[in-house]
Parts: structure tokens; C-alpha cells; sequence
């Protein structure tokens, strides 16, 4: 962002009539943090083109490794954890199953030890430390199903679970602390970058392990996936530089980071970080009931929903790169949010559908409906962090720099809190009230974001403008009638003769 463009996004931002949800600006501060941000990409720079280019792509593929990990269990492990306990009946089918939720519940809850100690340890150091982990954890799990005991199985499957989930966000925040801080005027690049790599391996994930299980059983999907963990790992060591260590030695000084805490006092924070949950609580909704009801209404095998809720991740890879590329272009992200809440609540009403819609349900119609759903997605996931971050430092906060660790940790919280919720929120919903009136529910829950973000960001612009008009032609009107008023009083002075 340019400083003629940024100094006007500050005036907008503060004379527009939010100053109830916006600090007031530090002209100094941000000129400070503009000339940090320009250390730190010249330390950058300092690196070879090439060198760039193959740490970007080390970082790239060190991400895509963290759901490559989580989902290599995801395609069989169900159906061989069974077969220990044959007899198991229901509790054992819940116990397996929390197998699963134990990753995703790993994933909240350390990212607030990951916050705080990745300023001390360093993006390289902690990602490295976390590939290390997670390919090991993932080759261990290939040796449980040795054991015969369905107890012992299921508690290191538990503990190994734990590991990489844990890993999982030591490799994602750091991933992404690591770019912003060697690309701190490209965010829309560096939240496009996580979003493509993390997709790619999310996919590649269970149709790798799938494929890999069906030719040689439980051990090869996780020794193969392990095992090209640890590779990228040693990759990450031979190529990647210490940009900490190398943009402190450039400016001279130790970097400063900004608390968590500290962002959570500001009012539109809790705005955006309302639309970070939002961003997924639709796709998860999806992955959670979008099966039964397509088996249901068209009587077809699993891999028939499974086809559609593939679109909602394979779409992000090619997506994300044209968002971030729009966003670095200027291209405003309240603007791209806005459009990405539209079509995810088209979504929910073509999934349906929704009566109002007067649309048949069709097979076709629910693989449509997957295309704004992933669209919108892809919108939000890559300018969320994109808004946050410029929003604290034009209002003076910090640079992007400063805030990066606080940021990503935040967004990476809540976008896991989006996927706790929807499933929460839409199985009651669809067990009460059907699959199309609780997509419609929720389609008008992403309707009144676009409300609200209009009235607060655009709104009171809107009000700004019609006031100062009206104060012009008021202040037209009193000249008009001071100046009437100044004829007649000479008119009165003049001699009756005249």
C-alpha cells in the first residue's frame, strides 16, 4: 500500500463516523510502522530471487504437510479400529470416533501456547521443531496396528492424535508469521499462499492415504506420509533462513510484538473476528449433514456427496492466489468480504433449497450450490487476516510485522472455532426443522453480516456525506439571507427623498 493510499484509508477511516469502533489514528505511529515495514521487506530482499522462490515454496510445502498429517487417518481408520474390538458396541464406536475430534480439539487449545512462545523461538526454529514432530508421530502411528489390544490401540492412537494436532498449528502460525514478515506489503500473497498449500493437502491427503491403504494396508499410508514430512523438514533446515534473525540484524533493532490480549480491546476487532467464524461455519455445516441428505432424497452411495464436498476444498488451491493478487492490487477487502458473505448465503439457499427459491431439489443443484459456497470461502479466508492486519496499522496499533504472531494465532483460533460451530449449530437445526429451512436459517444469518458490514463500514460514510451537503446548503441559505439582510438595513438608512 502506498503512502498517499494508506493516509487516505486513515482519513476515511477516521472522519466516516466510526470512531466509535475505531481508535483514533497516530499519524506518527503509522508513518513508523510504514518505515519498518519497508526494513523488513529490504532485508528480504537482500536474499537472491531464487533463494525466495525456493524458501516460499519450502514454506508452502511445510504447510501443506500440516493436513497431509491429519487427514492420512480420515479414509480407513474407522473401519480398522473396529475390527480390534468387533464386539464393541456403542461405546467403542464413540471412543474411535473421539479419535478423530482429538486433533481438532488439540488444534484450539495449544495455539494460545503457540502465540506466546513463537516470539522467543522463532518462525523457522518452531516449524521445524513441529515437522519433526508431526512426521514422526505419523510414522509411530503406523506401528499400532500391531498391537492387539484394543485399550493400548486406542490410547497411543489418542496421544499420537494429540501430537499432530498440537504440530498442526505449530507449522500454520508460523508459516505464516514467517511470509508476512518477509513479505509485509504482499498480505494478500501470504494469506493466499496458507490458504492454497493447506487445501492442496487436505485433498491430497485422503486421496493419498486411500489409494496408499488399498495397496499395502495400514502401515504404508503412514510411514509413506510421515516419512515425506521429515523430508520437507530437512528442506526446511538446508534452504529457509532465519528472516527473524536477519530482518533484526538489518533495522538493528529487536522486533517488537504486540499482544493478543491487547488486539482483543478493540471493538471492530470482535466485528472481524465474528466474520473469521463465520467464514466456515456453512462448509462445516455442509460436511456434517450434507451426506444424509443427499443419500436420503436420491438414494446414492457416499462417494456421490463426498464428490461435492470435495469441491468445497479442491476450489480453494486455484482460488486463493487470484484473491490474494486482487488484494495486493488495492482491491479493498471489506469489498471482497462482502461479496464472499453474498454467496455463501446463495449457497445455503441453492442446498436447500429454500422454498422461496421455488426451485425442485435436484442432485445437479446441490453440486452447484457448492461453487458460491467455495467461492465465498476462499474470499474470506484470504482477506480476513488480510483487513485485520492493515486495520492495526493504519489505526497505529503496530506494523504488520508487530502484529503478525497475534493475528495469524487469532485467525487460526477461530477459523477452528467456525467448524466447531457449524456442525453444532446445524445438526439440532436440521433435526428440527429440515435440511432446507435450516440452510435458509443460516443463509439469512450471512445476510445479516452483509447488513451490519454495510450500516458500520459504509453507512455512516453515506451519513457523512449527506451532513456535509446539508451543511453547505445550510451555510449557503444564512450568506443568502445575511446578505438580504444587509440591503434592507442600508435600504432603511437612505433619506426618503432618494
Amino acid at each position: 500500500m502506498s503512502n498517499k493510499a494508506m493516509t487516505k484509508h486513515v482519513e476515511d477511516c477516521t472522519n466516516t463516523g466510526n470512531s466509535i469502533l475505531l481508535p483514533p489514528h497516530n499519524s506518527t505511529r503509522t508513518q513508523n510502522s510504514m518505515d519498518e515495514n519497508v526494513a523488513s521487506s529490504s532485508a528480504a530482499e537482500k536474499l537472491s530471487r531464487l533463494r525466495r522462490a525456493a524458501i516460499v515454496l519450502c514454506m508452502w510445502l511445510a504447510m501443506a504437510c500440516a493436513p497431509l498429517n491429519l487427514t492420512a487417518i480420515k479414509p480407513f481408520f474407522f473401519t480398522d479400529a473396529l475390527a480390534k474390538h468387533p464386539t464393541g458396541g456403542l461405546s467403542y464406536h464413540t471412543a474411535v470416533g473421539g479419535v478423530f475430534s482429538m486433533s481438532a480439539a488439540s488444534v484450539v487449545a495449544c495455539a494460545p501456547f503457540v502465540i506466546y512462545d513463537l516470539p522467543n523461538m522463532g518462525s523457522k526454529h518452531m516449524m521445524l521443531l513441529a515437522l519433526i514432530l508431526q512426521g514422526s508421530a505419523t510414522v509411530l502411528f503406523s506401528a499400532l496396528n500391531r498391537i492387539s489390544d484394543w485399550r493400548v490401540f486406542l490410547v497411543y492412537s489418542y496421544i499420537l492424535e494429540l501430537v499432530k494436532g498440537c504440530a498442526y498449528m505449530a507449522i500454520t502460525i508460523p508459516g505464516m508469521t514467517y511470509l508476512t514478515r518477509m513479505y509485509p506489503d504482499s498480505l494478500g500473497f501470504v494469506s493466499s499462499c496458507s490458504l492454497s498449500s493447506l487445501a492442496t493437502g487436505h485433498s491430497v491427503g485422503n486421496l493419498l492415504a486411500g489409494g496408499l491403504h488399498d495397496i499395502g494396508g495400514f502401515m504404508l499410508p503412514f510411514i509413506v506420509i510421515g516419512s515425506f514430512t521429515l523430508l520437507v523438514s530437512l528442506c526446511v533446515v538446508l534452504v529457509v533462513v532465519d528472516i527473524d534473525m536477519l530482518a533484526d540484524q538489518h533495522t538493528g533493532v529487536m522486533e517488537k510484538h504486540i499482544g493478543m490480549f491487547s488486539i482483543l480491546r478493540l471493538p471492530w476487532i470482535w466485528f472481524l473476528i465474528g466474520l473469521t467464524i463465520a467464514t466456515n461455519i456453512a462448509g462445516s455445516a455442509c460436511e456434517a449433514t450434507l451426506s444424509v441428505k443427499v443419500k436420503t432424497a436420491f438414494d446414492v452411495g457416499s462417494v456421490v456427496p463426498g464428490s461435492a464436498l470435495a469441491l468445497l476444498i479442491v476450489l480453494n488451491a486455484p482460488l486463493a492466489p487470484l484473491v490474494g493478487y486482487l488484494l495486493d492490487r488495492n482491491v479493498s477487502g471489506y469489498v471482497l468480504i462482502l461479496f464472499g458473505l453474498a454467496l455463501i448465503s446463495l449457497g445455503c439457499f441453492l442446498v436447500g433449497p429454500s422454498a422461496f427459491t421455488k426451485l425442485s431439489q435436484s442432485l445437479a443443484l446441490v453440486f452447484v450450490s457448492m461453487f458460491p459456497l467455495s467461492i465465498g470461502h476462499v474470499l474470506m479466508n484470504v482477506s480476513c487476516p488480510f483487513v485485520i492486519s492493515h486495520y492495526l496499522q493504519d489505526i497505529g496499533m503496530g506494523t504488520v510485522s508487530e502484529t503478525r504472531v497475534a493475528v495469524v494465532g487469532l485467525f487460526r483460533i477461530f477459523i477452528g472455532v467456525g467448524f466447531i460451530v457449524g456442525p453444532l449449530l446445524t445438526s439440532p437445526l436440521v433435526a428440527a426443522l429440515g435440511f432446507p429451512a435450516a440452510f435458509t436459517i443460516i443463509g439469512f444469518v450471512y445476510i445479516g453480516f452483509v447488513g451490519i458490514l454495510v450500516v458500520i463500514k459504509w453507512g455512516s460514510r453515506l451519513v457523512s456525506t449527506l451532513r456535509s451537503g446539508f451543511s453547505r446548503s445550510m451555510t449557503g441559505d444564512q450568506l443568502a439571507d445575511t446578505k438580504s439582510s444587509e440591503i434592507h438595513r442600508d435600504t432603511e438608512l437612505l433619506p426618503l427623498s432618494r
